[in-house]
C-alpha cells in the first residue's frame, strides 16, 4: 500500500473527529435546525472558497449529485438530532457502512471482503440496539429522519469516490445552495441573539467542525475505498454522545451504551484488522 493510499484513513478519521462535534454544538445552540444549516454553510462556503482560492465553478452532473446529497443529508441529520437524541441520530446516521456495501454488491459486482461484512453486521446490530432506547412522538421522526441521513450520508461517499466527481467543487456547490435557500430561515430566526458563548460555539460549528473537516474530508475520500472511509468513519457516533453528556448532560440510556459498546468494539477491531493488512502487503 503506498503513501497515498495510508494517509487516506487518517484522513477520514481526522474528519470524522471533528464531524463528532456536531451533536454538542446543535443541542446547545437555540437557533432553528434550517438557521443552523444555512449559517454553518455560509461559514464552510467562505473556508472552500479560501482553500480553493476562489476557482471558477464547475456544475458537472457528478458535482452536482453530491451537493445535493451534501443538502439533504445536512438538512436531516440537524433536524434529527434537535427531535431525538443525539446519540441515537449519530448512530443511524451511521448505517451509511451497509448501503455503501450494498451499492458495490448490487451495482459494481463488488464482492466485500469477510472483515467489511462482519464490519457492517456489527455496526448495523450496535444502531438497532441503540435506537431502541428512544422510539415515541418526535423522537421517532428524528429517528426515521437520522436512518435517511444514513442513505444520503453513503451517497456522498460514493459520489465524492467516483473520478468524475471534484469532491471539493460538489461540497463547495452543496454549501452555496445551503446558504442561498435557508438564509430566510437565519434572517428570520427570533432565537438567534447577540450572545458572545452562542456565536463561539456557532462560528466553531460553521468554520472549524463543519467547514474544515469537509476540506480533510474531500482530500481524503480520493485516497480511500468508499467501503472503508465510511466504515473508519464511525469513530465519530463513538465521541459524538460523550461531548453531548460532558456539555449538555443528556445522558444515553442502557441499550444506547450497549450500542456504543459494540460499535467502538467493531471500529477498533476493523482498524486492527487493516492495520495487519497493510503490513503484510
Amino acid at each position: 500500500m503506498d503513501k497515498k493510499s495510508r494517509s487516506g484513513p487518517l484522513f477520514i478519521t481526522a474528519a470524522a473527529t471533528l464531524w463528532s462535534f456536531a451533536g454538542v454544538c446543535v443541542k446547545y445552540i437555540p437557533w432553528s435546525a434550517l438557521s443552523l444549516v444555512c449559517f454553518r454553510s455560509i461559514c464552510a462556503s467562505i473556508m472552500f472558497l479560501t482553500y480553493l482560492r476562489f476557482p471558477k465553478i464547475k456544475f458537472t452532473k457528478h458535482n452536482v449529485a453530491g451537493a445535493v446529497a451534501l443538502l439533504l443529508t445536512s438538512v436531516m441529520f440537524i433536524l434529527a438530532n434537535k427531535l431525538t437524541t443525539a446519540a441515537n441520530a449519530i448512530v443511524l446516521h451511521y448505517t451509511a457502512p451497509l448501503f455503501v456495501l450494498l451499492y458495490g454488491l448490487i451495482f459494481k459486482k463488488r464482492k466485500p471482503t469477510k472483515r467489511d461484512i462482519i464490519m457492517c453486521v456489527t455496526v448495523i446490530t450496535g444502531c438497532v440496539i441503540s435506537c431502541a432506547d428512544k422510539l415515541e412522538g418526535g423522537a421517532l421522526l428524528g429517528n426515521i429522519l437520522a436512518l435517511a441521513s444514513g442513505v444520503t450520508f453513503a451517497s456522498i461517499m460514493i459520489i465524492n469516490n467516483m473520478e468524475k466527481t471534484d469532491s471539493l467543487q460538489s461540497q463547495l456547490i452543496g454549501n452555496i445552495l445551503m446558504s442561498v435557500i435557508f438564509l430566510p430561515a437565519l434572517l428570520t430566526d427570533n432565537a438567534i441573539t447577540p450572545d458572545i458563548k452562542t456565536w463561539g460555539a456557532a462560528l466553531f460549528l460553521g468554520f472549524i467542525q463543519y467547514g474544515l473537516s469537509h476540506i480533510i474530508f474531500g482530500v481524503g475520500i480520493k485516497r480511500i475505498e468508499a467501503s472503508s472511509a465510511s466504515l473508519i468513519s464511525t469513530v465519530e457516533p463513538i465521541l459524538s454522545p460523550v461531548w453531548v453528556f460532558l456539555v449538555i448532560g443528556e445522558k444515553p440510556g442502557a441499550l444506547t451504551i450497549a450500542g456504543f459498546v459494540i460499535v467502538m468494539a467493531a471500529v477498533v477491531l476493523y482498524n486492527i484488522s487493516l492495520l495487519r493488512a497493510e503490513k503484510r502487503e
